[in-house]
């Protein structure tokens, strides 16, 4: 088993969601003693996957997290039920009381998460907020039989926006960060 991180960027779904395929396809070929096939293709690499667990920042999501998990050959993907705090802060960015010039609107958005100022700085001291993109980040423990860690985590970097996505202009977003994740 091995835990993947990364917050520097975001997914993109379609590249994610072409190597998610033959989520683990091998599963019953492991369990019954025969050998994985040492020879998949960067298509199935997550096929000697027994389960995983995590949250994933896509970059059409950018205002939740995406909670994925696993068993078998069943994978699960959908919306977690709390936004990213780094999202609520974009939006809401003079919510914290203790602020000069605090807005009413965006106080009551903070109360209602239980947002404060000792939150932010919890998450910060903890090395879970990145100065450019708050708290959002991918992180999925992966539990398996003979897997190919480094095979995965370069998937999964691969799978990533490129700076030249990262940066592209929020008008243009919709077409360069297609969903096939939910088409």
């Amino acid at each position: 088993s091995f835990v993947y991180r990364n917050n520097d960027r975001p997914f993109h779904p379609e590249r994610l969601a072409k190597i998610m395929n033959n989520f683990g396809t091998s599963l019953v070929k492991n369990i019954s003693g025969k050998s994985a096939d040492r020879s998949e293709s960067k298509d199935d690499i997550f096929s000697s996957v027994i389960r995983c667990k995590g949250e994933i920042w896509l970059s059409n999501a950018d205002a939740c997290p995406i909670e994925i998990h696993s068993v078998g050959r069943q994978l699960v993907l959908e919306p977690a039920g709390r936004p990213w705090i780094g999202k609520v802060i974009d939006t809401h960015p003079h919510g914290d009381q203790e602020d000069e010039n605090p807005n009413d609107d965006d106080c009551e958005v903070w109360v209602s998460l239980d947002l404060n100022s000792q939150t932010l700085a919890e998450l910060k001291d903890g090395g879970k907020w990145n100065t450019h993109f708050g708290d959002r980040r991918s992180e999925i423990v992966f539990i398996g039989i003979k897997l190919n860690e480094s095979k995965i985590r370069q998937a999964l970097d691969d799978s990533l926006l490129t700076d030249e996505e990262l940066n592209v202009d929020k008008r243009d977003r919709k077409k360069v960060w297609a969903d096939a994740l939910v088409d």
